[in-house]
């Protein structure tokens, strides 16, 4: 899709996939409601029947892509056009249907034809952290009570995992989503990895919720680059949470250690697999320990989003150093024990 930077641009993109009579810029639409779209492209030439209404955005602060999201959705309601889109530089979100019950396509639909059924990348971290943000929002809608501002994001992250798994299985379509298909997508995974201990299952609505919101696009065809955003989700894996080391600070101790496409790096105390997801990223090999189990479900759903070479063993890595020295050789780097052995070095 076209890169937009401008109300002027996105005009034109419109233009070009309809035509210059059925794209109205700033439209009087005959329904009642409080707010009006910028654009409204129209299934007829005399403009009485809306087909999708656009707002342009600066998404510039979160508050202001909420109230955007907001204003074009009441319009879509309130005229009962089939689509709307809110657009941006950066993020194309096309949808039909209101918050929590979004589903986003890849392309601008035709009219008087199917649902776009394809999928495309995410473009960028803007438009990631977008359909973080509507996600996040969908599920708080969901929640049964208030969850702390980790918790709703292992949930969500959670939920994406068993969206993989759903599409590289039978992929089916968001209302679909029985509570017993949540109950086989856990099963898949926990057969598949030997450190995976399952918890909790995920309330349905949950990957409902992410499948509607992720429809259109497709996290396998995606830059890693830009699906590195899933590791800050929350304001503790920013700041450093108990199991979160700031992606920025993991940057800088791969950096410093330097790994080699041919080093297995080892993370003590491994947590989501951060510091080994960024080494895996430069071509090294992984191997994480980490004691606490329910935290390494996340750690798996990132090995699955990345396809990186990484395992993880489930223990308290001062009981196991006799254990791992059956892997030969290993490149040590950790942020938990900085302070005990140096940012890296040969496992003795």
């Amino acid at each position: 899709m076209n890169e937009i930077e401008s109300l002027e641009e996105a005009i034109s993109l419109l233009e070009d996939q309809y035509s210059e009579e059925q794209v109205v810029v700033e439209p009087t639409l005959r329904a009642k409601q409080a707010v009006y779209p910028d654009i409204a492209v129209f299934q007829d030439s005399n403009h009485t029947k809306p087909f999708l209404l656009v707002e342009w955005s600066s998404l510039r602060t979160s508050h202001r892509a909420e109230q955007d999201l907001s204003d074009i959705s009441e319009a879509v309601a309130g005229t009962e056009a089939p689509y709307g889109a809110l657009l941006s530089p950066g993020v194309q979100f096309i949808f039909s249907g209101t918050s929590p019950g979004y589903q986003s396509y890849a392309h601008f639909p035709d009219i008087d034809k199917k649902e776009p059924a394809d999928k495309r990348a995410v473009q960028s971290s803007a438009e990631l952290d977008f359909l973080i943000d509507r996600c996040l929002g969908a599920q708080e809608a969901v929640r049964p009570n208030h969850a702390r501002n980790d918790q709703a994001a292992d949930e969500f992250l959670e939920s994406l995992h068993l969206l993989l798994e759903l599409r590289n299985t039978d992929g089916a379509s968001p209302k679909g989503i029985e509570q017993s298909t949540i109950s086989t997508l856990y099963s898949q995974i926990d057969d598949r990895y030997q450190w995976y201990q399952r918890g909790e299952e995920l309330d349905n609505q949950f990957l409902i919720a992410a499948a509607g919101i992720f429809n259109g696009f497709s996290l396998d065809e995606t830059d890693n680059d830009i699906l590195m955003s899933l590791f800050e989700i929350s304001d503790d894996d920013r700041r450093g949470g108990e199991y979160a080391t700031p992606l920025e600070v993991a940057r800088q101790m791969v950096r410093l250690s330097g790994p080699s496409s041919d080093d297995l790096v080892l993370d003590p105390a491994a947590g989501r697999g951060t510091v080994l997801s960024l080494v895996a990223k430069e071509g090294a090999s992984g191997v994480g320990v980490e004691i606490n189990p329910a935290i390494l479900r996340i750690a798996t759903f990132y090995v699955d989003l990345l396809k990186h070479d990484i395992e993880f063993t489930v223990g308290n890595f001062f009981k196991m150093r006799k254990d791992l020295r059956s892997f030969g050789d290993l490149l040590l780097i950790s942020a938990r024990f900085s302070t005990l052995v140096s940012w890296s070095r040969t496992f003795p």
